[in-house]
């Protein structure tokens, strides 16, 4: 690869990180619950290990995302288009864009966070989902059932405590990617987006210090944040959480 393109390359994916987040609640005995009541259709694509389901009608089609080992559309005639695993592009009013291109054509998946219905059964889901495939466009509902390193994780606590919005400039909590197959993250850390490589074997894994935007930013949540990712050994995934762990101590908790 020439070392011309390796700049531009960097600053899209750094670009393509993260804009202001929105900072979720902690997860309740009762947002558990509530939450193994909405997977319990999908006990089937969870065994699978896939990480987000998304479908729609007239016509039909389904969408299996597992973000670690690619996208699989099924359309309504029967045939799979089947894509590789690409890191979100985070787009306006905070939606997340999955584009990702083979030899036979295009597939684009927009995800946006909002009630949706499929108008065909009583399940509720918590993403409207757009996919373009090859210049066909298709709507519906999606929903997240799992999770890997691969998904797009928020922030949820920090050193045992929660994470609020007003310590992160501008809302900017931090966001997690982690891209398996080709042992890199990209994310952000409250303040500048940063990527860099990942190094991951088993429940192991060690992210090393590389590229980041350049912004000087108030306060000292970045550096405490900063300081906390750089020093992880071990992460788990557990109940739609993603814990990040130095030593056996648990650090940086993210939630999707």
């Amino acid at each position: 690869m020439s070392t011309k393109i390796l700049p531009l390359m960097a600053a899209v994916l750094l670009a393509a990180c993260t804009q202001t987040t929105q900072q979720k609640p902690p997860a309740t005995d009762n947002n558990v619950e509530d939450k193994r009541e909405k997977l319990s259709p999908f006990t089937q694509k969870i065994s699978e290990g896939i990480d987000f389901v998304a479908l729609g009608t007239e016509p039909f089609w389904g969408l299996d995302i597992d973000f670690e080992k690619g996208m699989e559309f099924k359309t309504p005639d029967g045939k799979s288009f089947n894509a590789p695993p690409v890191m979100a592009k985070k787009g306006s009013e905070g939606v997340l864009i999955y584009e990702s291109k083979t030899e036979d054509g295009s597939l684009k998946v927009t995800l946006k966070e909002e009630p949706c219905s499929d108008g065909m059964s009583d399940n509720k889901f918590d993403y409207s989902v757009m996919v373009a495939v090859n210049g066909t466009t298709f709507q519906g509902c999606g929903q997240p059932v799992g999770g890997s390193l691969g998904s797009y994780w928020t922030l949820q606590s920090m050193n045992g405590a929660p994470v609020e919005e007003n310590i992160f400039l501008k809302g900017r909590v931090p966001v997690l990617q982690v891209n398996v197959k080709e042992s890199r993250y990209a994310g952000s850390d409250g303040c500048n987006n940063i990527l860099g490589k990942a190094r991951i074997e088993g429940n192991k894994i060690e992210l090393e210090p590389g590229i980041s935007t350049m912004m000087a930013c108030p306060g000292k949540a970045h550096e405490e944040y900063a300081e906390a990712f750089y020093s992880v050994t071990d992460y788990t995934i557990e109940n739609g959480l993603l814990t990040l762990l130095a030593e056996g101590k648990p650090v940086l908790v993210y939630g999707l």
